[in-house]
């Protein structure tokens, strides 16, 4: 802790995400691990590729001894991650899918890429996860498959949807897979199992973007699945479809780079000490301002003491009034924010869906993500905690967001 204390000028902008803040501790080590692969020569499907699927399988089985063995498959991206899953299922014309609106557009735009169609379902206020509780009636004979998003770190509440596809496979005689969108949420763990490693999924994603819990230096993800027959069609789907060197099905070029591999080898091998300090890190914002009653705070105390959730905190966001003024003056000293998301999927303009989801689209008005990552120093929080509580004041606010 003391190196990560060295490496912050708390009078220096404060980034988002500190990817140069890790190079300066774990640099040899990863530069190492690449110039193994520049001088083995193999960019393309090297045995670094396997061996980190490897190391991911075990990470996310987690000596669960009850299920068969997770099959890890590594892919170009989460949003291929995503498209693959539907691919291997046979998703497309006629069908349908459901997700959720307060997501990045990738959880929504790879159902019509694959020519289905989407069907958005409203979130739960506290999680900011699907609510498996408001989606039975969405539920139709065309559905095949719900997305649901593991938004900001927090898996949401698998076994439960998992029994409400159940019901309504009996219902209408179809079968609905659960595929867990974990792009946010590697690391995290709820109802026993991590993200990507629950047997209510039948397929399991993330990406490995740059400002992701487990991250490359590019681009980059995974699938998972316990099914093995669905794992053989995903292998053979990045690949443009090569089954024993002929091309058996349509598929894609959606190989995971061997260079992104190796540098996610290295990385796992201190993922778990990076991961307790950002749940640290997590900790001391909450404790900062949880006496703040203008600010909402993501406590997730309902999930933690009912399917003992840990999140892995991809993002920490929270909910502010007058929230653009507020992020146009924390910018203005020098402390970078984002919000995630302005504008919900079912509201964009390539779907412009009709759909009336009030808690998804009032979450777009006041939530706020501050700065998070294994690197940041409590006195760097104190500042970013400090400008914030200046900048209510000075707008006068005095209450939380409605």
């Amino acid at each position: 802790m003391a190196l990560r204390e060295e490496l912050a000028d708390v009078s220096q902008p404060i980034p988002l995400v500190d990817t140069a803040a890790e190079f300066k501790v774990h640099g040899k080590e990863i530069m190492s691990a690449v110039q193994q692969v520049a001088e083995s020569g193999k960019f393309i499907m090297g045995p670094q590729v396997r061996q980190l699927e490897t190391v991911l399988e075990q990470y996310v089985h987690n000596d669960d001894a009850e299920h068969e063995k997770v099959h890890c498959i590594g892919v170009s991206d989460g949003t291929a991650a995503l498209q693959i899953c539907l691919m291997a299922l046979g998703i497309g014309p006629g069908h349908e899918a459901i997700t959720v609106p307060f997501t990045w557009i990738s959880s929504a735009e790879v159902i019509p890429l694959v020519g289905a169609t989407p069907i958005f379902v409203d979130i739960e206020p506290d999680t900011y996860d699907i609510d498996a509780n408001n989606m039975s009636h969405l539920i139709t004979a065309n559905t095949r498959a719900v997305i649901a998003v593991s938004l900001f770190g927090v898996i949401p509440d698998l076994a439960r949807i998992r029994q409400v596809l159940d019901e309504a496979e009996q219902k209408f005689g179809t079968t609905i897979a659960l595929i867990e969108d974990g792009a946010q949420s590697f690391g995290a763990i709820r109802q026993g199992y991590r993200s990507c490693g629950s047997p209510h999924a039948t397929l399991s994603t993330t990406s490995f973007f740059p400002t992701k819990p487990l991250a490359c230096y590019g681009d980059g993800g995974a699938v998972f699945t316990r099914n093995e027959k669905l794992a053989d069609s995903i292998r053979a789907i990045r690949v443009h479809g090569k089954v024993d060197g002929l091309h058996a099905m349509v598929g894609l070029n959606a190989r995971l780079d061997t260079l992104q591999a190796a540098v996610l080898l290295t990385k796992m091998s201190y993922f778990d000490e990076n991961l307790k300090a950002r749940q640290k890190v997590a900790e001391i914002y909450s404790r900062l301002l949880q006496e703040d009653e203008r600010v909402v705070v993501p406590t997730y105390t309902r999930v933690m003491q009912s399917d003992g959730m840990k999140s892995a905190y991809g993002v920490y966001t929270i909910q502010v009034q007058q929230r653009d003024e507020v992020v146009r003056r924390l910018k203005q000293a020098s402390i970078a924010c984002a919000v995630y998301y302005k504008t919900c999927c079912h509201k964009q303009p390539v779907f412009d869906s009709q759909q009336e989801l009030p808690t998804s689209e009032g979450m777009c008005n006041k939530v706020l993500s501050l700065p998070i990552h294994p690197y940041l120093t409590e006195k760097q929080q104190v500042r970013i905690v400090r400008e914030l509580r200046t900048t209510l004041d000075d707008l006068g606010i005095n209450h939380p967001p409605s």
